[in-house]
């Protein structure tokens, strides 16, 4: 996969992460030490800004708010993940989003998968054209991951893929 799908699925993550209003510190730190650690150096101080300055002054509380201004804007992110050029990286794309609304519930959530993430998830699945019987196939597929896992988090989603 080039840098460009690299970072668009990294953006994915961070959008489906915050699209419930809060991203842990934690999540924001993985995210920042991932995009150092892999050399991505394409909008690398873009998506390091958005992550930084999209907060409000950092806290001691578990989770920061999200800024909405410094963000990548969601139609921006769909049109980057339809420019997702091989099956491979639209598969990847479907099932990072689905781990990643899975691992991230806030304790006040009561479902698996809110409403603002599933209408992420369904906008990422048209944006990158894949039916809906293949997105269960990968749904199913990363429920069976899920369940390998001990501690299901976002830094397990990222591994996973990341490696």
């Amino acid at each position: 996969m080039n840098e460009s799908g690299s970072i668009t699925l990294l953006q994915l993550v961070q959008e489906v992460a915050y699209c419930d209003g809060s991203m842990s510190k934690e999540e924001e730190d993985l995210i920042i030490t991932l995009i150092d650690s892999h050399g991505l150096q394409e909008d690398r101080d873009a998506l390091k800004n958005r992550l930084i300055e999209g907060y409000s002054s950092p806290s001691s509380h578990q989770s920061v708010a999200r800024g909405s201004a410094k963000r990548i804007e969601r139609d921006e992110l769909l049109k980057r993940l339809s420019a997702l050029t091989s099956k491979e990286e639209r598969d990847l794309a479907i099932k990072l989003a689905y781990l990643t609304a899975m691992v991230s519930r806030d304790k006040d959530d009561l479902t698996d998968v809110n409403a603002q993430e599933l209408d992420l998830f369904q906008s990422v699945a048209e944006a990158v054209q894949c039916s809906e019987q293949r997105v269960r196939a990968i749904q199913w597929a990363a429920d069976e991951e899920l369940k390998q896992w001990t501690m299901p988090s976002l830094k397990q989603v990222l591994l996973s893929w990341l490696g």
